[in-house]
């Protein structure tokens, strides 16, 4: 009797579920989008300064429209432009280069890196438990982290050293 319940769990358990042909359509035109984004951003490369403000910038006001939006359609664009904020890594990956003697390049890429994902990691956590009870409160502080980033991103220095 033991036997039969174990297999009976673990055929209910199988994952039978579909994805939308919509959703897959999504994801490919978000990739490829942001595909197009890195191309631009990468023949941009000598205003890295303006690039990080600009793009953080544009985010903030992203998260800042999508609470006041009332349709599903433009808050995922909104949504979708606020993710932008992803392409800021690169960006200010590349000051390593300027900022940093050879001998602690690998290191303060390493230290950067590990930083940046260990924030990632702690904010999606902290905004996700605070999206379903707080929504605005979450977007509106989301914003406001963003925009901190426009102003450190203000304070790096123009050009090559």
């Amino acid at each position: 009797a033991g036997h039969d319940r174990i297999s009976v769990a673990k055929e209910g358990s199988e994952c039978s579920g579909s994805i939308e042909d919509n959703t897959i359509w999504a994801g490919c035109a978000h990739g490829l989008s942001f595909f197009l984004l890195n191309a631009l951003i990468s023949q941009c490369a000598g205003r890295r300064k303006v690039l990080s403000i600009s793009i953080l910038l544009v985010a903030a006001a992203a998260a800042f429209v999508i609470d006041n939006t009332g349709e599903a359609i433009s808050g995922l664009i909104f949504f979708y432009i606020f993710l932008t904020t992803a392409m800021v890594f690169g960006v200010v990956s590349s000051y390593f280069v300027d900022l940093y003697p050879t001998s602690y390049r690998g290191m303060v890429a390493c230290l950067g890196m590990m930083v940046a994902r260990l924030s990632a990691f702690a904010g999606t956590n902290l905004i996700s438990s605070n999206m379903t009870e707080h929504c605005s409160v979450a977007i509106y502080s989301i914003a406001g982290l963003v925009i901190s980033g426009a102003v450190a991103a203000a304070l790096l220095p123009v050009g090559a050293l």
